[in-house]
């Protein structure tokens, strides 16, 4: 999803606002989507399917923290969840990015997994910049480059989702790992 174009501005935007805090958008007419795309969104999730990966540059299972998530714009996150409960999108789970680390988290909208990951060449968080999602967080943080990967076994009953990080590709010790019953994302 493309979340910056119809994107409603914040009061701050750019350096300032990422090293102070954006602001909240509580207006219920703010948006992270745009119409045009909550409208593609819907039609998507009302296709059968059995794995449903949704790519999000921001962080779905997060609190509002100051940094920049849906959280940000509290009507947008509960439209979100609104929609997954309304098509009964199964085998749903969130892909993302932005912040200086990898984890996993959870949580229960029935379930809704997010799987983030950082790039290889970002700098990492400051001071306490990874604790911010414990409380929805499944194990641990991976506070150092790293990279994503995703495995279905199709074969297994139910079908599991594997996530793994791992530290670089040339690296096949995993630094973290955890494993997903397709029947756990089920509403």
């Amino acid at each position: 999803m493309d979340l910056r174009w119809n994107h409603t501005k914040y009061k701050q935007e750019g350096p300032i606002a990422a090293l102070t805090a954006y602001d909240s958008l509580t207006d219920p007419s703010a948006t992270i989507l745009g119409a045009e795309q909550w409208t593609w969104l819907e039609s998507e999730l009302r296709k059968p399917a059995k794995v449903r990966i949704i790519m999000s540059s921001l962080q779905f299972n997060t609190g509002y923290t100051g940094g920049e998530n849906w959280e940000s714009v509290p009507a947008e996150k509960r439209k979100m969840i609104s929609l997954l409960k309304t098509t009964q999108a199964n085998g749903v789970f969130f892909l993302s990015g932005d912040v200086h680390y990898a984890e996993f988290t959870k949580v229960n909208i029935q379930v809704c997994i997010q799987f983030t990951i950082l790039p290889l060449v970002v700098l990492h968080g400051g001071p306490g910049a990874y604790e911010i999602n414990e409380p929805y967080r499944i194990g641990k943080a991976v506070e150092k480059n790293n990279i994503g990967l995703i495995n279905i076994d199709w074969n297994a009953t139910p079908v599991k989702l594997k996530f793994e990080i791992y530290g670089n590709a040339l690296d096949l010790r995993p630094l973290l790992t955890h494993t997903v019953s397709l029947d756990e994302l089920q509403f």
